[in-house]
């Protein structure tokens, strides 16, 4: 189910910057890569809840757009969320007739996941809106440093593996 607007945090507020600047976490690139991840995907919960999905929702209804379809622990793998919380967005997808589960043609054991009808015109739907709510929240932005920027943030949040030590 997705959150309800009671469920979300309270919007930031003048000052919030101030305060983590202050503390020291202004001044951290992980730091403020995941905060912009946060505002960003809270941005994008409130302009797809007039078409009653979330983004992780949205998520693996692009996904489940490809060819072949993926199976839900590749969908657990790219979106790096655990696989109960697949089963229970999927459910959801699937309930609402968003997506349809298969068996994979080459192992039985394998559940793929591809859009329905109604999934490609919501994903097409939902796309449009979230450029719609992005470039709302990026308007104060210079055009030419965001555009700068796409590709080191692609390079950072598409590597395969990242390195652990």
């Amino acid at each position: 189910m997705p959150p309800s607007r009671s469920d979300r945090p309270p919007a930031p507020k003048r000052g919030d910057a101030q305060k983590l600047s202050e503390s020291g976490l202004g001044e951290g690139f992980g730091f403020l890569l995941s905060r912009a991840g946060v505002l960003t995907t809270e941005i994008a919960n409130a302009a797809l809840e007039p078409l009653d999905l979330t983004v992780q929702e949205y998520m693996i209804l692009a996904l489940a757009t490809v060819t072949p379809p993926p199976s839900q622990r590749e969908l657990s793998q790219v979106l790096r969320l655990h696989p109960s919380r697949i089963v229970e967005l999927v459910d959801r997808l699937e309930r609402l007739g968003r997506v349809a589960r298969s068996t994979s043609p080459t192992d039985r054991r394998v559940n793929q996941v591809g859009a329905t009808e109604e999934g490609l015109r919501l994903r097409e739907t939902g796309a449009a809106t979230l450029t719609e709510a992005h470039t709302r929240q990026f308007a104060h932005v210079d055009p030419e440093l965001l555009a700068a920027f796409k590709p080191l943030l692609r390079q950072i949040a598409l590597i395969d593996r990242p390195e652990r030590r």
